[in-house]
């Protein structure tokens, strides 16, 4: 009927959900291929606007959610860290003493926030259950910051107390500003150094000798979903980070991205990210406080110590971010034998038990299969989003490289987000003689702009309104819609599947053409003996737009060896076939280590701030000879010929 042959999968979904065979035939027709896979997607969306529905009607919390939590399975492990486990009620009762604590100093209100200074550690999730439970936010800081920075992050919070782990490096960068923050009133308490001497300006955050009891919910009663949970910094790679505003309705909602992946209560999920960033706080612990399951967490990352943790730990679902995956990947493979796992066969792997999901962003296409292969992963599901975002895609299908979908019925249902065209530099919309924006064709990369509505708001940062203001597009299909505009470029393909192509800045034009730096790392990444990648542009005197270089990290410095061992000849050849001449890097920076963030994503202001400057720079680097269809040594005599347009680029 209609010209289509319905899969028997497809029948029994359609009888299961009520949906008759002829409707279902129609639709498939009408629809395509991805009909069923639709139906399932909206079904969860639907699921997840009912829970946000109960949620708001009944003026839910985390916290609430966390208690109700710690009452039905009081025993059951919550969080694994190192070789402790601490279970629900463990962590509820540490977080009431802590809440009856800041209530007998009385030094913050309702409303009020705290900067939260603290590497990974169970004390991070009672502090933060703490002072929720009074209706205070919290403002995670990156533990890496220091004096202007991390000042910048504890001012632009409104923080009136900062809350200092143990650990002496970050007192000691908190004491290095203590005279700003005394000028602004701002006091430090340190948890975990009881007998101490402080300084003057510092104090002991001790809960010893506080009840345990549960608090009363009383003193949060007049909170609603829309009053700050946390606050949550933007990485910073391009400048100060931004402190993004995460109201209790949004921290539900990134909660509840685990929703379409069936994380059951038995499940154990693994994350080595610091808790100070949305991937592990939101991602990880909520969605694990929501389940109910157990949370594993490690103190930081280590490519090394990462698979072992995950069978100490019986981890079912494992977390990734950034480049972590390629760096595991770049780890020496280990021979087990099934004897440890009561078996008596050797294998190849060191993860013969297979890991439900990995679950994060910025897996790359080119060591996707590997990955997953190698480590026994049964599905990997990457999305696509950001901390302020009011949107995510995620990829269910497993489909590689994908980072979502958005076909057919799926498509018709829901008007969540638009890809258009855009200035791949500055990543504004073009519009068209009418004033709106226009829509990319299929391979076309364009801005993702998701739709501001009442059920997804843009929270935007705690900055001044002209901050905010410059990330709302505004008429991009009609006259009066808004839309947050994430910065990032897409494409997506004939199927529907989305595609992360760049970030808006990363993107540079040379000759006149827009060049990719996450495409070009990619290629360049699946060069023999090239472990890493960071592509940026830099300008050359008399030219228009930008040249692109290239900062590798060869395999071989993994083993303490930074000397050249690829062939520069070969490499050119590789290149020039793989990329049209204006996207091959011009100059090459051979580095030993290559600068990540927290979140393993690329630190690139630095290498476009000393650009190919001899003088400030002792790594390696080269030029393209297009002459002899080569690299050569950047010399001052071959940089001279550059600088004065003789060498042709």
């Amino acid at each position: 009927m209609f010209g289509t042959k319905l899969k028997p999968e497809e029948i029994l979904f359609g009888a299961a959900v009520g949906i008759p065979t002829s409707l279902l035939a129609y639709l498939r027709l009408k629809y395509g291929p991805t009909l069923w896979k639709d139906i399932k997607a909206i079904q969860v969306m639907k699921k997840k606007q009912g829970i946000m529905h109960e949620l708001e009607v009944n003026n839910i919390t985390m916290v609430d959610i966390f208690e109700k939590q710690a009452q039905n399975r009081p025993q059951k492990p919550f969080m694994l860290f190192e070789d402790r486990s601490y279970t629900y009620q463990e962590v509820d009762q540490e977080a009431n003493k802590l809440a009856r604590f800041i209530q007998h100093r009385g030094a913050v209100r309702i409303r009020e926030t705290v900067a939260v200074f603290l590497h990974n550690d169970p004390a991070f999730i009672w502090t933060w259950l703490g002072f929720n439970k009074l209706g205070i936010a919290t403002a995670f800081v990156n533990t890496s910051l220091r004096l202007e920075s991390l000042l910048h992050c504890i001012l632009v919070c409104g923080a009136k107390v900062v809350v200092c782990g143990k650990e002496p490096e970050l007192l000691d960068a908190l004491l290095a500003i203590s005279s700003d923050l005394k000028s602004h009133g701002i006091i430090i308490w340190v948890l975990g150094r009881p007998g101490d001497i402080l300084p003057g300006c510092v104090s002991h955050l001790d809960t010893r000798g506080y009840s345990a009891d549960l608090l009363s919910s009383d003193v949060r009663q007049d909170l609603t979903l829309d009053d700050m949970a946390t606050h949550i910094f933007t990485s910073g790679t391009t400048g100060l980070p931004n402190a993004c505003n995460i109201p209790h309705r949004k921290l539900h909602a990134q909660s509840l991205l685990q929703l379409p992946l069936g994380i059951r209560e038995d499940d154990v999920m693994y994350t080595p990210m610091p808790l100070y960033h949305t991937a592990a706080f939101a991602f990880a612990v909520m969605g694990t406080v929501r389940n109910g399951a157990t949370v594993a967490l490690a103190y930081k990352f280590s490519a090394t110590s990462y698979w072992d943790d995950v069978r100490k730990y019986g981890a079912t679902i494992i977390q990734y971010i950034g480049e972590m995956c390629r760096y595991l990947l770049a780890q020496p493979k280990k021979r087990k034998k099934h004897s440890e796992m009561g078996f008596n066969r050797d294998i190849d792997g060191e993860y013969p038990r297979k890991v439900r999901y990995a679950i994060g962003n910025g897996m790359r296409p080119d060591i996707w299969r590997e990955f997953q292969r190698r480590f026994n992963i049964g599905h990997i599901a990457e999305l696509f989003g950001a901390s302020e975002s009011n949107f995510l895609t995620i990829n269910l299908d497993g489909k590689v490289g994908a980072v979502g979908r958005y076909t057919g019925l799926l498509k018709a249902w829901s008007d969540s987000f638009e890809i258009v065209r855009c200035d791949h530099v500055t990543a504004e919309p073009i519009r068209n003689s009418n004033g709106f924006c226009i829509p990319v064709k299929p391979e076309e990369p364009g801005v993702f702009l998701c739709k501001i509505t009442k059920d997804t708001p843009f929270n935007g940062y705690k900055a001044s309104k002209e901050v905010n203001e410059k990330k709302i597009a505004r008429n991009v299909k009609q006259v009066g819609d808004e839309y947050f505009n994430i910065g990032d470029l897409i494409t997506y393909d004939n199927d529907g599947y989305l595609y992360f192509y760049d970030r808006a800045g990363d993107t540079f034009r040379w000759k006149g053409e827009n060049v990719s730096t996450t495409e070009v790392a990619e290629i360049i990444n699946k060069f023999p003996d090239i472990l890493d990648t960071n592509v940026y542009g830099v300008h050359v005197p008399g030219n228009e737009g930008k040249a692109g270089m290239a900062a590798i990290m060869l395999k071989a410095s993994l083993k303490g060896n930074s000397t050249l061992t690829f062939n520069l000849t070969n490499f050119y050849s590789y290149i020039t076939k793989h990329l049209p001449l204006y996207a091959c890097p011009k100059f090459l920076r051979i580095v030993p280590t290559m600068p990540l963030t927290a979140t393993f994503k690329h630190q690139k202001s630095a290498f476009c701030r000393e650009g190919y400057d001899l003088d400030v720079i002792s790594d390696p680097m080269y030029v393209m000879d297009l002459k002899r269809k080569t690299y050569v040594s950047l010399t001052a005599r071959e940089l001279r010929e550059v600088l004065i347009g003789k060498a042709r680029l």
